[in-house]
């Protein structure tokens, strides 16, 4: 022992260091005001060191130490390393040590590196040493996930002990049990704290609190021999039921569980109350219920869909999916009836129509996804039977055409295994056939109109030009001409009569709903009937108002067409039967355009029907083939809630505005605009990268004040270089489909595809 001892005496100082700087693999010494720098190595058994390399700049040393740092470590490391903050670093303190990353072996590796002065007599010169610490930070690590670990386990065994209102211990060869905690809520209840007979406690004395729904699986659960083999076999038995507590009901969850593995004679029964659980959860039920279920109709809503989509999507991928088909429908004549006899006649119409679908496939899901759409999902019986389905819902709504009674278009399409992807693809195939039979049921209406027969119910697809009588505005300097023109057709008119541009004006203005034409001279004082063409044409309440020129000028008939006349009369006047009957066929041309016009463009915001969009953009793949276009989207959130809380006198003039952008928006891009359901808009234009900048000129214009803009939500999605291989609905559906993953995105403006 005395020798042991001798020899610990003898230890070297320079032993103790060698052995406390064993794991160093690289030093370098550095001259701070030269920056000459000398490299050692620890060499042989006797872990000499070796002068390596000579250099000339300390920059060298650092790019050495950089070239293998592990990459997320290297903006570290290069910060920690700079000539000046090493400096500043050692002049407060007398060393420094970091610890990163470098890459050895194609893997990351910890290195410790310690920066320190070598002597006190010259702070010049300064010493760079590199250690492995790879071994020190795995043990680090390890012991912080056992922390963590031992600090999770015991908040989660504190928390789930705080949940118990009693906890009792029971041994199952004697019946005995004792009670080890209680709530004061449960003391007032009088139960015995222990006793001899747990079970007969739990059947006579328990029991009495038990809600009497209940009562029966309680005692059923409570009876030993059944307990006790359960817990043989799962270890484990948990029930959920009420118990009456002041008169309320609450719930309340049991757990029961053996002492341990070996032991079959001592339990542990836990009683929790999980009232405030249960009631989340049936809350979250509620609401879940309330977003699956359409306010308007009771089938599934649009969310309900896309949940069905996802899973049948899942089971497409996993080659799950069993037989089924699609049935997408479209109400016929919503919109019309809407603008004709008010939202609420349309409510009652898409009740009706839901009814009559959900009766046609009385054994399958129904959905509405938009304004006038529904989708059904057949399986079992009604896919057996599919055909013979979508047979009747024909049959019915042939029937029904001029009636009070809905009209319904529906396609089906199958899923095919050998070429259907996603449920997306299948309902692509619904909504071709679908539209076929829009197309048909429109023609068996026109057919009905034309036998006179079903004259019940006006047809709201075809609107009649009325037989009234229409007033004509005659602008014109001279009194003469004024009075010569209002004599000859004051029998079959009634005239207006204006004596300048400005006087034409107001009076367009103050009649603009009654005037059916303007005879206007081109030559008037204050304000030129060319000037009045011009401002006209940038008035969206009177563009559509037909203009015949007045002039004594035979050559401005071509310029007067060209400014934007539908006619032109010359003066002296020629034959006043003649006048007549240009005048008459100028009023019939305008109004049969007002009616193509009333067909193929939204009432509202003048923007174009989605079937004639539709029919537009083929043209526009047709007349482009090379040029690439985007498919744009705005739709605006919760659109129903807006006009239930503010009115649907707003939510119109929240349409007409956003309607009259999407216009200008049509012009400024080249596109084609188009309002498709009730809240959404569409634009095809020409590809271009500047949305981010039109989406906030866009809202800019729109929300002029603040009150309009926190009441409204816009969506905006673009499905950027639309694929042409794709027909033109699915482009937009995914551009909607880029909106509304835009939306659950906090502050996006905008989804792209």
């Amino acid at each position: 022992m005395a020798q042991k001892n001798q020899s610990l005496k003898a230890v070297k100082y320079t032993d103790l260091t060698k052995a406390m700087t064993r794991d160093l693999f690289r030093i370098f010494c550095v001259h701070a005001d030269t920056d000459f720098f000398v490299e050692f190595i620890p060499h042989g058994q006797d872990e000499e060191l070796d002068i390596q390399t000579i250099g000339k700049t300390q920059e060298d040393v650092i790019r050495f130490f950089l070239s293998s740092v592990y990459p997320p470590d290297l903006d570290m490391v290069r910060a920690a390393l700079s000539k000046q903050n090493v400096l500043k670093t050692l002049c407060a303190e007398d060393s420094f040590s970091l610890n990163y990353r470098i890459v050895a072996d194609e893997k990351p590796s910890y290195v410790r590196l310690k920066a320190a002065r070598l002597r006190k007599d010259d702070p010049s010169l300064i010493l760079f040493a590199l250690s492995s610490s790879d071994a020190h930070m795995q043990q680090k690590a390890r012991y912080e996930s056992m922390a963590h670990k031992q600090l999770t386990f015991s908040a989660i065994s504190e928390a789930l002990a705080s949940d118990y209102v009693c906890i009792f211990y029971v041994n199952t060869e004697t019946n005995e049990f004792i009670e080890y905690s209680s709530n004061e809520q449960f003391k007032s209840l009088n139960l015995s704290p222990s006793g001899k007979d747990f079970f007969e406690k739990c059947r006579h004395d328990f029991s009495r609190i038990v809600l009497e729904e209940d009562r029966d699986v309680f005692l059923r659960a409570f009876e030993k021999t059944n307990l006790l083999k359960v817990l043989s076999s799962d270890c484990l038995f948990l029930l959920t039921f009420r118990v009456v507590l002041n008169e309320t009901p609450i719930y309340v969850r049991v757990k029961i569980t053996k002492i341990n593995q070996l032991d079959d004679h001592h339990i542990v029964v836990g009683v929790s109350n999980i009232e405030a659980s249960m009631q989340r959860i049936q809350k979250y039920e509620q609401m879940k219920e309330i977003a699956n279920r359409d306010s308007l109709t009771g089938v599934g809503s649009k969310h309900a869909f896309m949940e069905n989509e996802e899973r049948i999507n899942r089971e497409i991928g996993l080659r799950e999916a069993s037989s089924f088909a699609v049935v997408l429908c479209d109400v016929n004549g919503l919109k019309n009836i809407n603008d004709t006899f008010g939202h609420q006649a349309g409510d009652d119409y898409l009740r009706k129509s839901s009814q009559m679908i959900c009766s046609v496939f009385s054994h399958s899901p129904v959905f509405r996804i938009g304004g006038d759409e529904f989708t059904v999902l057949l399986t079992e019986e009604d896919y057996k039977k599919r055909f013979e389905l979508l047979q009747e819902l024909h049959d019915l709504s042939a029937s029904h055409i001029g009636t009070t009674e809905a009209v319904v278009a529906g396609g089906l399409a199958e899923y095919k295994p050998d070429r259907d992807h996603y449920l997306r693809d299948i309902l692509d195939r619904a909504d071709s056939t679908m539209y076929k039979e829009k197309m048909l049921l429109k023609n068996l209406g026109a057919a009905t109109r034309e036998s006179g027969m079903n004259k019940n119910f006006p047809d709201t697809e075809y609107i009649p030009i009325i037989n009234i009588r229409r007033h004509i505005l005659i602008a014109d300097d001279q009194e003469t001409n004024r009075e010569i023109l209002g004599m000859l057709l004051e029998d079959d008119y009634d005239i207006l009569y204006a004596a300048d541009g400005i006087e034409t004006m107001n009076m367009l203005r103050k009649h603009k709903d009654e005037i059916a034409l303007v005879l206007l001279d081109l030559y008037m004082p204050n304000m030129t009937g060319r000037e009045v063409i011009r401002q006209m044409q940038v008035d969206d309440e009177l563009m559509s108002i037909p203009v015949i020129m007045l002039t004594v000028d035979q050559d401005a008939e071509l310029d007067s067409l060209r400014i934007g006349a539908i006619d032109f009369i010359s003066k002296p006047y020629p034959d006043m039967e003649i006048v007549k009957a240009r005048i008459a066929k100028c009023i019939e041309l305008s109004e049969n355009r007002y009616l193509i016009r009333h067909t193929q463009r939204d009432k509202l915001t003048g923007l174009l029907n989605f079937d004639y969009f539709i029919q537009y953009l083929e043209r526009f793949d047709h007349l482009y083939k090379e040029k690439a276009f985007d498919a744009f989207v705005c739709d605006i959130q919760h659109f129903h809630a807006i006009n239930e809380q503010f009115g649907r006198q707003f939510g119109d003039l929240v349409l007409r505005d956003i309607g009259s952008k999407i216009r200008k928006l049509a012009r400024k891009t080249g596109g084609i605009g188009s309002r498709q359901g009730g809240d959404t808009f569409l634009l095809y234009c020409p590809h271009r990268n500047d949305y981010g900048q039109l989406i906030s000129k866009f809202t800019a214009d729109l929300f002029v004040d603040k009150e309009n803009k926190d009441r409204i939500i816009l969506r905006f999605g673009v499905f950027e270089n639309a694929d042409r291989e794709q027909n033109i609905e699915k482009r937009f559906f995914c551009a909607k489909y880029a909106a509304d993953q835009a939306a659950n995105i906090p502050g996006a403006i905008c989804g792209y595809y």
